[in-house]
């Protein structure tokens, strides 16, 4: 059931992924603030969907294994997608890929090698955040459930191509209290959590089996070396907790000159939405008025067509009216105070 689940969220990642570079496929307009904010806005609309395929797909397994343990019998808290970074807007997290081109091109990279470091790029930020959605669903549900006192991290060998890491190892073999969120640790990282009930462990004889399989594998001396990986637990501004290796210096949010990370409250997710809210609205009154200027001045062809600049700012201004649609959604639900 748990390597179904791990699988079933990489799905919703590799379905995201092809729907986001498909999107931004031929894009042109890398010198365009308010089409490139078009574009993001239409990227977080689509992330929006993804994270809460995969908050759905997260209660369903967790509730399920909850039963399992005899737990799971009270009434779950109301599914909560809210954009799962904290002290960032969606549009400025998908924004960034399209930043990373611009300065690949002019640190002297060829066009392709730009597009890679776009596609790199994008596909990081994508992955974490619907791992990030499915990290906070977890907590939730074992913070309702007043049986649920710790949870584990669950490893996946079976879904990475280099196996797991020492980190997450080491992770895997310390429980947590409810008030932890699960530590990230880089997008490629595919572990799960599970909870505990009773004293009844079911991530422990899940990654005992796997654990045992990693270190006859890895032979005595490499062996050795996963069983001695020293783990520290960090604050990042926006992902919280992450995993680094003791002794690695870390760059905290201060000294990045972002502001220290927060956990969640309906206080401060209506505050992210009220203000992607207005960005994305001037920037909308923007992209509008400069589409009348265009076309009050382009002189239109036997075929009614505009000028390719006008074309990628109608549809901009379009895709900002859609995800203003959706924000609009999740204020009219969400508490005022």
């Amino acid at each position: 059931m748990t390597e179904r689940q791990a699988q079933q969220r990489d799905a919703i990642i590799v379905k995201l992924l092809k729907l986001l570079l498909g999107l931004w496929d031929g894009f042109d307009r890398w010198d365009d603030p308010e089409t490139i904010l078009g574009m993001a806005a239409r990227s977080a609309t689509l992330v929006d969907s993804s994270t809460m395929s995969s908050r759905l797909l997260t209660r369903s397994f967790q509730t399920a294994v909850l039963r399992e343990l005899g737990a799971a019998k009270q009434a779950l808290p109301a599914v909560l997608n809210s954009y799962p970074r904290a002290n960032v807007t969606a549009t400025e997290v998908y924004s960034r890929p399209a930043t990373q081109f611009v300065f690949a091109r002019r640190s002297g990279l060829t066009f392709d090698e730009s597009m890679d470091a776009f596609t790199k790029r994008m596909t990081e930020v994508a992955t974490q955040d619907v791992k990030l959605a499915d990290r906070e669903e977890s907590l939730r549900i074992f913070q309702a459930d007043p049986l649920v006192n710790r949870w584990r991290r669950v490893i996946h060998p079976e879904l990475s191509k280099s196996g797991t890491c020492g980190l997450c190892v080491v992770a895997a073999q310390r429980v947590y209290t409810t008030d932890d969120l699960m530590q990230m640790h880089g997008p490629s990282c595919n572990c799960t959590t599970m909870g505990i009930v009773a004293g009844d462990d079911p991530g422990y004889r899940l990654n005992d089996a796997d654990l045992k399989k990693i270190y006859a594998t890895a032979g005595s001396t490499a062996a050795a070396d996963l069983q001695n990986v020293r783990i520290s637990i960090e604050e990042h501004g926006e992902l919280g907790p992450v995993l680094i290796k003791q002794g690695n210096h870390f760059k905290t949010a201060k000294e990045a000159g972002r502001p220290e990370y927060v956990a969640p409250t309906p206080a401060t997710i209506r505050a992210g939405y009220e203000r992607e809210r207005a960005k994305v609205a001037a920037s909308l009154t923007d992209a509008d008025d400069r589409y009348a200027a265009m076309t009050d001045s382009v002189k239109f062809g036997a075929d009614g067509s505009t000028t390719s600049a006008a074309i990628a700012l109608f549809r901009s201004a379009k895709y900002m009216r859609e995800y203003l649609a959706v924000l609009d959604k999740k204020l009219a639900a969400s508490p005022a105070s």
